[in-house]
């Protein structure tokens, strides 16, 4: 039985990293590193097989094995690695028992054998040496250790162990191999099969190379320089180095062609090209900033442009375009974006990019950008690059042009340009990155080699130190020996002893063997073979080798090694391309046939000897393949010792002419890649060939034929040549495609042909736009200009209060600051401290005490808090403690002064300082019995003895004494004590002793007359009460001391009298005017005063001027019926309610003589209750509270105005006035529009003209501003809209369907389905009568069963109108009015009579109908059917069938006329219902109509308790009552669709308890409509009895009164 086996080899170059890091134990000289230990236990170098051991019969080196041996291996430290591979040979030879060998790499197991007696022979003894005494007897075993791993440490340790009995010690090492799997020289970590996974600093993995980051990357691109072997990534070639296309600085020349914007400039050679409507066209100052350390031009924003005019430009070759660029965002506008063009004589070459970072687009050439970074500009997020743009000119150019397309919409990106330079470059010497000993290699193939370095030789792109075999060295290249002419290698192997693991991988064996590949020494070379072993005696082997282009043509060349060549088998080699088999054997060669030559004996067996062939097979031409199968062989085997091996392995073909599929044994096409080459060969049209790639390329867009990426020669259609680029004919841009995809934008005029993406949908990018129509371009797309909105892609005004909006014309971005608005949540509010008046839009300055007003500069809300200020009634005022002399801030009062009117004045006095105004009401002064004290503001108190003190509280320093007090002595300053008859108690007081009852003894008080003592109240007390000593009663007999206005008596004369009296010439005491406190001589004398002026002298306060003294003031006797100065009015009482309290005139009133109420004229607001939430219109009347005289219409009232500046119409404002007499009510009704969503709308009436409207008392408004809350306005969006009219669109054909399934089961006899169905469209269309505010798409969706309450009765037979002109019924909820009910029971009740007549009219038809088709029949007898016996005629025949059909259901119409009845009545027994109880609800007898109408509605209410209540008896009998056919034509509908039962018959009430349910509905609704909890709880319940009743019926089976109760639960 054979294996076929199958290898796979690419004919891509795989190109091996593994490098031979280590090869030992090949001779004495390369074991020394090697340790072992001896069997003393001493350790030495390993040495070569003791040859008294064994005598060798090979070259094969042999190391001697002992029981343990090491070696340690430092790995590179100047090259990062990622794996290694280890081989190794271990050769047994003798017998060996039960041998365990061991090999750990740093302490792990690597290698685990144990070799047993009875296997050493298999597969193959191996003769390496003969032992003495037995010559050749000895049988040798070699195992081969390979080991892969990833491997990254700094030191391999390897250590083997030889374990078990051992007869005779022969055991060895020979030939190890490290091999080391190498990382690129500038990549960091590499993965184990050495592709890079990641690159050093500075460098950027591409293409699986670590490179500078320019190909392909050219946002952040690096310019790549090779010096000295090193490789640099630099942001510029440096002087004398200029840059290819790939980015790789070479020797070479540049000269400058034209610069500007270089360091430190102060002027540049462009002028501006400004944005026609967002530029500043005023500012003509020289665009030049400072960014960080460097000038640069800018900044340019919106569309503007800058052109360098009046260039000679002229370079037939490439030049190199070099700029620094600045893109400016300003308040995070960073998702905004923009873009820069290029341009040469107008044309664009060049797209630069601003979105979330720079990039490029262009066509021919090739463009990048590096140093990209951030910088510093005032308030922008500023970033910065260089670019550099490679390009062939060929043409002079006389302007270059930078266009800008930046947003006009804020916030703003800009940009700036510096250090503009143009270059002539000349590359002289041209050289890439090459490993491997290449000297030069091609592009991004560093190891594929050119050429090569000095002292290697060049052989299939490779650079070896020495010639493969069978090659011969020509020059500085290795030659195929015989063959001549081009040829490509298609695999190329084991020509040296590196490690081929990789490619024998590739290969497919057979699976019982393990390949291998093992060395093999021959001429001192030392060759990698594939085999070792004897893999060829188990089949066939079967390489499949494939290349990437089909060829014609192949040579085969290898060379076979036979070991221990006994006997002559033939080795084969099977061809499929040709069918021709190759043999190799010792004899001579005859035709594809090779010999082995014997090179005699150099390893196995010294008995035997080993040969050598060389195999060169030169196939004859074939129709092309793509792959190549080789077989290999052993004709018959017969020796196991014998095995075979192949080395310096290649295959090179003769490939079919490029781009070509298929071609014959000459090597002629016959299928070409018509894609993108032609027959001939050569690229198709559109396609160029690249020299780098060695394929076909595709041209530019739009280039029907070029030569490289740089130079158009001709354009395809809608394509025009200019300058050797291609630009759409049409608008001249760069594009991809000239055709239109997707529509242009609305307001576009030249419409581009690129693509731009928006957030709906795709559009061609515009170019110009039709600003006549208020479009502006916006970067690539049209926007509206300021001042202006899209809306449906139309242009539209925004307010006049907005700059600029979205959206909406109110919803404003930006606003226009010489109106003095500033933006506030999309709105343009008035500047703080400013106010809007209508009908301006500009808002005018507040008062500048206002920090903000409305309606009027004077009008203020809020006060400034650095001026001193407060809020009082809508008017700043100077706060306590500071008075206004006309300016913006208070001044301060003086410090003593609560309230001023100047510095020097006075109004008030703070209490806490105990401080009084003085008598001119100018000054705060000390209080009585308080003193000044420098530096303190505070009053001190005087001793409590002193009404007045000198400025100290020391008893003794009073200069005024109470009343109940007098000086001690006649000073300037002394001490009150308490005069006689007064007693100072503990409070300091002097208290008369008069009121003193029954002092002590011991007391001041106590007096008794007769005890010799004179005392407080005594003249005299001579111890007795004789009336002739003169002394009567301690009383001088003629004194006048009995009189209680005497204070002092001598002889009983009045010496001295009371203060406020004086002493006459007869000693009287007379009473000194009221002004005086102590007078002399006469009243008027006063002495002192109890009140002082300023100039000292008394102030007069009498009570008939009006005054009195109280507290020591002079004050106004207020409620004694004089007006005095400081008195509003004066009643003569003190009651409040009558216009004059406390001597002020009350709020509301005026008093002359006497006072009057001041009834203000102002505003009623009614609101119509029918407005609706979710509807814009706002209907309101809006009357005086009196009757007012005016001269114009009262529809000229009012300004209205919405809070917040909401938007909303006047749709109609119409006068409802009855002017009759000259004072009237005035009325007007008025409808609004709100425009927008509004929550809590307020509408405000301005009064512009209140001099116009005057009442009876002459009074006009005194109030301007009327603020009137509507009903919110809950506007729903179009889509709700949208939904909620295709929902209800969907509900219309569901109930159709629904009905015409009623209509069918009616036709067929399912009347209870028909009914049950109307009686659930009802009960949805009466919910929406609950006390709750339903959504917009509820309340809409109610309308859809308006016709189930016999809507369409109400409408066309409206007889409200009708009795409401004769008699006034009053209204019910507005929510029953609006669906056409009324209070009235008459009214409500039409649409059931209606429903009444409809159903007896219908049996008065059938009755005329059955008597008229009677006669019909009668007339067309049976006998006139028949004519001399003729056949009958068919039609009169049908025709008496269907009359005959038409006759029985009339009958049958007539016959349960009765039970039409019942069903009508029941069907309609929601709105009969509805008509008692709204008349229940209103009870209104005033008017004989109204009462008539109450009556009716119990009379109708009775008879319908009583049809329930006889319903009930009727459906209590019997079974057999129900199925007499009288019961059922007259009272059918009571149990129609029911099963009537005898056990639990309750069933049998289902329709009259559905009649009560319909009852309880409206008695629901009605009575308890004011009730929201009880609708709710009500309504709770409902939601869960159709819960459970949904659940119920999905459980259990609709079958009797389970499913009658369910229904009835499922309705309720």
């Amino acid at each position: 039985m054979k294996f076929q086996l199958y290898s796979l080899i690419l004919i891509y170059f795989v190109y091996c990293d593994w490098e031979i890091y280590k090869h030992e134990l090949f001779d004495i000289a390369s074991s020394v590193d090697w340790i072992g230990l001896n069997s003393d236990s001493s350790i030495s170098s390993l040495t070569q097989i003791d040859p008294s051991l064994c005598t060798p019969t090979s070259t094969t080196y042999l190391a001697g094995g002992k029981n343990k041996i090491w070696r340690k291996i430092n790995m590179p430290t100047n090259r990062n690695f990622s794996a290694i591979r280890i081989e190794l040979d271990f050769y047994y030879i003798d017998q060996m028992k039960d041998v365990l060998t061991k090999v750990y790499l740093n302490q792990v197991i690597i290698s685990e054998n144990i070799k047993f007696q009875e296997v050493l022979s298999t597969p193959t003894p191996l003769i390496y040496c003969n032992k003495p005494g037995n010559q050749n007897s000895a049988d040798s075993s070699l195992i081969k250790l390979t080991y892969v791993k990833e491997f990254r440490e700094d030191q391999i340790e390897i250590v083997i162990e030889s374990l078990g009995q051992q007869p005779v010690i022969i055991y060895a090492l020979s030939g190890f191999y490290l091999y080391v799997q190498f990382c690129d020289n500038y990549c960091e970590i590499c993965n184990d099969t050495g592709y890079c996974e990641r690159c050093k600093d500075d460098f950027k993995l591409i293409r699986g190379q670590c490179l500078c980051s320019f190909i392909r990357d050219y946002r952040n691109s690096l310019f790549q320089l090779e010096n000295s072997g090193l490789l640099q990534c630099l942001n510029s070639c440096p002087n004398g180095y200029v840059p290819d296309e790939n980015g790789i600085c070479q020797l070479g020349t540049q000269h400058l062609l034209f610069n500007d914007l270089i360091g430190d400039f102060d002027s540049y050679l462009f002028y501006i090209i400004k944005d026609k409507y967002f530029s500043d066209i005023y500012d003509n100052s020289q665009r030049i900033i400072q960014i960080g350390n460097q000038k640069v031009a800018g900044p340019f924003f919106y569309n503007e442009q800058i052109v360098f005019p009046q260039l000679s430009i002229v370079s037939f070759s490439k030049i190199m375009i070099k700029l620094r660029i600045y893109f400016l965002r300003y308040q995070y506008s960073k998702s905004i974006g923009g873009q820069i063009q290029l341009k040469f004589n107008n044309y664009t070459v060049l797209y630069i990019y601003d979105y979330d970072s720079p990039g490029l687009y262009y066509q021919q050439g090739i463009a990048h950008i590096n140093n990209l970074q951030s910088c510093e500009f005032k308030n922008s997020d500023c970033f910065q690059s260089d670019i550099y743009f490679e390009m062939l000119l060929n043409y002079e150019v006389t302007e270059i042009t930078f266009t800008g397309q930046f947003t006009i919409i804020e916030p703003l990106r800009g940009w700036c340009l510096s250090n503009l330079e143009i270059l002539e470059q000349q590359i002289t010497i041209s050289q890439n990155l090459c490993y491997n000993n290449c000297l030069t290699c091609p592009f991004m193939q560093p190891k594929f080699c050119n050429s090569c370095k000095l002292g290697y030789f060049f052989f299939a792109n490779k650079c070896l130190s020495k010639c493969p075999l069978q090659t011969i060295l020509i020059g500085n290249e290795c030659v195929e020996n015989g063959m001549s002419g081009s040829y490509n290698y298609i695999l190329n192997i084991l020509y040296d002893d590196n490690n081929y693991d990789d490619e024998i991988q590739n290969l497919s064996y057979n699976e019982r063997v393990d390949p291998k590949i093992s060395k093999f020494i021959y001429n001192s070379n030392t060759y990698s073979i594939l085999e070792g072993i004897s893999i060829w005696s188990y089949g066939s082997v079967y390489h499949i080798i494939k290349s990437e282009r089909p060829f014609y043509k192949a040579y085969i060349k290898l060379n076979v090694i036979c070991i221990d060549l006994k006997y002559d088998n033939i080795f084969e080699i099977f061809v499929n391309a040709t069918g021709i088999t190759y043999q190799i054997t010792t004899a001579s060669p005859n035709l594809n046939q090779f010999q082995f030559l014997s090179i005699g004996n150099i390893m196995g067996s010294s008995l035997f000897n080993e040969y050598l062939a060389e195999v060169y097979i030169e196939l004859p031409t074939f129709q092309s393949l793509d792959n190549l199968l080789l077989t290999f062989s052993i004709q018959k085997l017969q020796d196991w010792h014998q095995y075979y091996g192949i080395f310096n392995y290649r295959v090179m073909v003769i490939q079919c002419p490029e781009f070509c599929n298929k071609c014959n044994s000459a090597g002629q096409c016959q299928n070409w890649m018509i894609d993108i080459s032609l027959q001939s060969g050569s690229c198709v049209q559109g396609y160029y060939y690249d020299h780098n790639l060695h394929t076909c390329s595709q041209c530019n867009s739009g280039c029907q034929q070029c030569t490289n990426s740089y130079y158009c020669d001709s354009c395809s259609p809608s394509y025009i040549l200019i300058y050797g680029q291609c630009y759409c004919q049409d608008t001249y841009e760069l594009s991809n495609k000239c055709t239109y995809t997707y529509p242009c934008h609305k307001g576009c005029l030249v419409c581009g042909f690129e693509i731009e993406q928006n957030l709906k949908n795709r559009i061609q990018k515009c170019l110009i736009c039709d600003d006549s129509n208020h479009y502006w371009l916006n970067i690539n797309e049209c926007t509206c200009l300021e001042g202006y909105y899209m809306e449906n892609q139309i242009c539209q005004p925004c307010s006049e209060l907005c700059k600029t909006c979205i959206n909406s014309p109110r919803i404003c971005t930006k606003c226009d600051s010489s109106l003095n608005r500033v933006l506030n949540h999309y709105k343009c509010e008035c500047l703080f401290g400013y106010y809007q008046q209508e009908p301006y839009i500009e808002c005018f300055k507040c008062n500048t005490t206002c920090q903000t007003c409305q309606f009027q500069p004077s009008f203020c809300t809020s006060c400034f808090i650095d001026q001193f200020r407060y809020l009082f009634g809508n008017q700043c005022l100077c706060k306590d403690g500071y008075f206004d002399q006309g300016i913006e801030i208070c001044n301060e009062c003086d410090q003593k002064c609560k309230t001023c009117s100047d510095i020097n004045t006075c109004l008030s006095c703070y209490e806490d300082q105990y401080r009084k105004l003085n008598l001119m009401n100018t000054q705060c002064i000390c209080q009585q019995g308080y003193f000044e004290i420098e530096n303190k503001l505070e009053c001190d108190s005087c001793h409590v003895s002193c009404e007045f003190c000198l400025n100290s509280s020391l008893i003794n320093m009073c200069t005024r004494c109470p009343i109940t007090r007098e000086p001690q002595q006649h000073n300037t300053v002394f001490q009150c004590v308490c005069k006689r008859g007064y007693y100072e108690s503990n409070m300091k007081e002097c208290f008369s002793c008069k009121d003193y009852i029954n002092p002590p003894i011991s007391h001041y008080c106590y007096s008794n007359c007769g005890d010799k003592i004179v005392q407080w109240n005594e003249d005299c007390d001579d111890g007795n009460n004789h009336s002739k000593d003169e002394c009567i009663s301690c009383i001088f007999s003629n004194s006048y001391c009995f009189n209680s206005l005497c204070t002092l008596c001598e002889m009983g004369q009045c010496k001295n009298c009371i203060d406020g009296y004086y002493l006459n010439l007869n000693n009287h005491c007379d009473k000194c005017d009221s002004y005086c406190k102590t007078c002399q001589i006469k009243a008027n004398n006063c002495q002192s005063c109890i009140l002082y002026n300023e100039n000292l002298s008394c102030i007069i306060c009498e009570s008939r001027l009006g005054y009195q003294i109280k507290d020591g003031i002079c004050q106004n006797i207020c409620g004694d019926g004089l007006q005095v100065d400081n008195e509003q009015c004066d009643d003569g009482n003190e009651n409040s309610g009558d216009g004059c309290f406390n001597c002020l005139i009350e709020n509301g009133w005026t008093c002359q003589d006497t006072c009057e109420l001041l009834n203000y004229p102002y505003l009623i607001f009614e609101e119509d209750i029918y407005d609706n939430l979710y509807q814009k219109q706002r209907n309101f009347i809006i009357k005086s509270n009196i009757p007012l005289k005016t001269s114009v219409s009262f529809t000229q009232i009012c300004q209205f105005k919405m809070k917040d500046s909401k938007i909303f119409e006047i749709n109609k404002n119409q006068d409802l006035t009855n002017y009759f007499d000259d004072y009237n009510i005035l009325l007007i009704n008025v409808e609004i529009i709100l425009n927008d969503r509004d929550e809590n709308p307020i509408l405000i009436c301005l009064i512009e003209n209140p001099q116009y409207y005057q009442s009876k008392q002459g009074l006009t408004f005194k109030q301007l501003i009327f603020q009137f809350e509507l009903l919110k306005y809950l506007k729903p969006s179009q889509e709700v809209i949208n939904v909620t009219q295709g929902i209800i669109d969907l509900n219309k054909y569901v109930l159709y369907i629904l009905l015409g399934l009623a209509a069918f089961s009616l036709i067929i006899g399912g009347l209870h389905i028909f009914w049950n169905l109307l009686d659930i469209l009802q009960l949805i269309s009466y919910l929406q009568f609950f006390n709750i505010i339903y959504p917009y798409n509820v309340d809409t969706y109610f309308r859809l069963f308006d016709f189930a309450q016999f809507d369409f009765l109400k409408i066309f037979l409206n007889i409200e109108d009708l009795v409401n002109n004769y008699v006034s019924s009053p209204d019910p909820h507005f929510k029953f009015v609006l669906k056409g009910y009324s209070s009235t029971f008459y009214i409500n009740a039409f649409a059931v009579f209606i429903a009444f007549v409809t159903t007896l009219s219908i049996y008065i038809i059938c009755i005329i109908g059955f008597r008229i088709l009677t006669k019909i029949m009668a007339h067309y007898s049976e006998e006139n059917l028949y004519i001399d016996d003729e056949d009958p005629e068919l039609f009169k025949y049908i025709i008496l069938r269907i009359i005959r059909k038409v006759q029985r259901v009339f009958l049958k119409i007539i016959h349960y006329f009765g039970s039409g009845l019942l069903r009508t009545f029941m069907s309609v027994a929601y709105e009969y219902n509805l008509a008692i109880f709204l008349q229940l609800s209103v009870r209104n007898l005033q008017n004989p109509f109204l009462t008539s109408s109450f009556i009716v509605s119990i009379i109708f209410l009775l008879i319908q308790l009583y049809f329930i209540l006889k319903g009930f008896f009727l459906m209590s009998n019997q079974l057999f009552y129900f199925k007499q056919q009288y019961v059922k034509q007259q009272y059918g509908a009571l149990f129609e669709g029911i099963q009537i039962r005898r056990q639990k018959p309750y069933s049998n009430y289902y329709n009259l308890i559905l009649l009560c349910k319909k009852c309880f509905v409206i008695v629901k609704h009605i009575l308890l409509f004011y009730h929201v909890q009880y609708q709710m709880l009500y309504l709770s319940y409902t939601l869960n009895q159709i819960i459970h009743q949904r659940i119920y019926m999905n459980i259990i089976k609709y079958q009797g009164q389970n499913y009658l109760f369910g229904q009835l639960s499922y309705q309720s």
